[in-house]
């Protein structure tokens, strides 16, 4: 009898045990789908750059291991803002440097791998605040082949680009006849940068291009914003064009306020745009994750961020089909502007948040991922009044996946219930 007591016991208490492992796992499943943002493991941390303003706008990984990075400095020539490309190895070390430099200025938005080489796209700042998009074709040593500049009179700004298999797309946004309100822009050149054709999009209203895919066979899908269809403010949008600039389709996502998309990716089953929102969410303004199926047509959009102003800047397709995205945060971290990168599943569920700074203002524009749980972000990093610096990070989240976790608390559980199961085994036998 003592012993069906102590059995009893012992059953009462490997139900509790169960009882606090099944709440610890719900609490654990819970937090990963929350924005529970932590310090970045940080492995290696770089800058490059001068005295003056130097500043990151895109990255790519560089054959044979490393990294290229672009953007613009006015650290080389006083008095004016010159293209600078940076070659690192992937430990961070500068490997090299190249500058481009026109009479009144330029930038460097984005780098498009090719095989033998790359193509920049950048822009070219003129008098009287007009500017013109510009490319150049450079070979693997930064080294410049030719360069076109793109546009007419006014302003005119390219941020991307894709090859297609005729030639490449760029796109961008462009102030028509004076216009005060832009008009989303695509022009396709030839392989030596000749133009073919040069379309606008949009309506009289705000609109503008951010980033661009090529779709196998079908054309090209195109990110930005426009103006509300319902006459609120901007929206996020997504446009489907084939080879020739014909428009396919078009939808756009978001609020009654301003929503901007800055960067695209595929997803196995559609594509996943992201920038930020201030029409969804609860801060000042938040990143918005809108997934889309391969027609357009809304999956699930989901805003992310905290009581201040956060956004997001790029995203990625990461090695488990779910999605890496950074930005920056002022509600998180450090609480200036900090890096933030962010990991969601595919159904927009939050995996890990982490944020990286100091005191200094810090911006993130690029991530790459390098292995299953390490991945390098660059942007830039302010280190005084008008002095910006390139800032490229490596981080590990190798601890930060909620699967470990689980896994681990459950194996603990499982040796515990075990051993009790053991005990009570034990004492029956033992009293019967």
């Amino acid at each position: 009898m003592i012993g069906r007591k102590k059995l009893l016991l012992l059953l009462l208490a490997i139900t509790v045990l169960l009882s606090i492992a099944t709440g610890y796992l719900q609490i654990l499943e819970f937090r990963s789908d929350s924005l529970n943002t932590l310090p970045a493991d940080v492995l290696w941390k770089k800058t490059y750059g001068g005295s003056g303003d130097n500043r990151v706008y895109c990255m790519v990984n560089f054959g044979g291991g490393g990294f290229l990075i672009a953007g613009s400095s006015t650290s080389v020539v006083p008095g004016r803002t010159v293209g600078l490309l940076v070659r690192i190895s992937s430990d961070g070390d500068l490997v090299w440097n190249q500058t481009y430099v026109t009479q009144s200025g330029c930038e460097l938005r984005k780098i498009v791998s090719l095989d033998n080489g790359f193509l920049i796209v950048g822009n070219i700042f003129l008098s009287a605040d007009k500017i013109t998009g510009w490319i150049l074709r450079i070979d693997a040593s930064g080294n410049e082949l030719w360069n076109r500049t793109l546009g007419g009179i006014g302003i005119n700004k390219l941020f991307t680009a894709v090859v297609g298999f005729d030639g490449y797309i760029l796109a961008g946004l462009t102030y028509p006849n004076g216009s005060v309100s832009s008009n989303a822009w695509i022009i396709k050149t030839d392989f030596q940068g000749n133009i073919m054709w040069n379309n606008t999009y949009g309506s009289s209203q705000e609109s503008g291009f951010h980033s661009i895919l090529a779709v196998e066979n079908e054309g090209f899908v195109v990110a930005g914003y426009t103006a509300s269809a319902s006459g609120g403010d901007n929206d996020f949008w997504l446009v489907k064009i084939n080879n020739d600039g014909a428009v396919l389709w078009n939808k756009s996502y978001g609020g009654t306020k301003r929503d901007v998309a800055y960067d695209l990716t595929k997803a196995k089953d559609g594509y996943v745009l992201v920038g930020e929102t201030f029409s969804l969410g609860e801060g000042d303004a938040d990143s918005l994750v809108v997934k889309t199926d391969f027609s357009g047509n809304l999956v699930w959009e989901q805003a992310y961020g905290g009581n201040n102003f956060d956004h997001s800047s790029t995203v990625i397709q990461s090695t488990d089909e779910g999605y890496i995205i950074a930005g920056t945060t002022f509600s998180y971290g450090a609480g200036n502007r900090d890096f933030w990168v962010f990991k969601i599943n595919d159904k927009g569920e939050v995996q890990w948040s982490l944020t990286q700074g100091d005191s200094d203002y810090e911006e993130a524009y690029a991530v790459l991922q390098v292995s299953q749980t390490s991945y390098v972000i660059a942007g830039w990093k302010g280190l005084g009044v008008g002095h910006y610096d390139f800032y490229v990070i490596k981080i590990n989240v190798d601890h930060q996946y909620p699967a470990v976790k689980t896994i681990v608390y459950v194996a603990i559980i499982a040796v515990a219930i075990s051993a009790c199961a053991l005990s009570a085994t034990f004492w029956f036998y033992r009293k019967k």
